[in-house]
């Protein structure tokens, strides 16, 4: 895989050839001469949270009853004592309970929404259309033909275990930060496969240089179809 910039040791475009989706892939499609569509359904809390919600748990189990253990101890101590001494010590102890198990309420609750959230994905003659669902509300983004400038595999910003969880990028004309993000919830090897076969269909539907493996007229063997352009 080569690096785009060396500036950017996170974003890079998948090399030749066609990069393979992992055996256990999700991902469905349909790739015809007027576009490709790509379909990823929620993947569940496990998998789709690329590792988030273990470790949202994990970090529960630690923060939550130390929390407790520390606040129980110091009203304890304080007990028969007049009732404003040690109270800053309590207020502090509290504040970083807080803080503390609130970060883990909040990496739970991402992870709920990643294990949740699927993708519809058309890019056609009228550009790139991305429809992601998630798990209380919907949201659909378009990025026409003319602007769309690159397609490629960048960091999400998100590190699970000292893991930096990658996504497929696209990127407008003349514009260095991405547009859209999308497939953070796959495998490394299916966001390499998105985006190659994505940028190669980009390059086609442009009249530009293209690989010769990304021909139209292949599906996945399994439930590829194609996906209704988002009103």
């Amino acid at each position: 895989m080569s690096l785009i910039a060396e500036a950017d040791e996170d974003r890079y475009e998948p090399s030749e050839p066609e990069p393979s989706l992992s055996p256990d892939s999700p991902i469905s499609f349909e790739e015809r001469e007027e576009g490709l569509a790509i379909l990823v359904p929620a993947r569940g809390l496990l998998r789709g949270s690329r590792g988030l919600f273990v470790m949202a748990l994990g970090w529960l189990a630690v923060t939550l009853p130390s929390s407790l253990v520390v606040i129980i101890s110091l009203v304890s101590e304080r007990r028969g004592e007049a009732a404003s001494a040690g109270i800053d010590e309590i207020m502090v102890s509290l504040l970083f309970a807080l803080v503390f198990v609130g970060a883990g309420v909040a990496m739970l609750l991402i992870a709920i929404s990643m294990g949740r959230r699927s993708y519809q994905i058309l890019l056609a003659a009228d550009g790139l259309t991305l429809r992601t669902i998630g798990w209380r509300r919907q949201r659909t983004d378009h990025l026409s033909l003319e602007d769309l400038d690159q397609i490629s595999v960048g960091h999400s910003g998100m590190t699970v275990n000292n893991k930096r969880i990658m996504e497929v990028q696209a990127f407008a004309a003349g514009n260095q930060r991405k547009a859209l993000g999308m497939l953070t919830t796959c495998s490394d090897e299916d966001v390499d496969w998105a985006a190659w076969k994505l940028e190669q269909t980009r390059r086609r539907l442009r009249g530009e240089d293209y690989s010769a493996d990304s021909s139209a007229g292949s599906t996945s063997p399994s439930n590829g179809r194609l996906v209704e352009n988002p009103e």
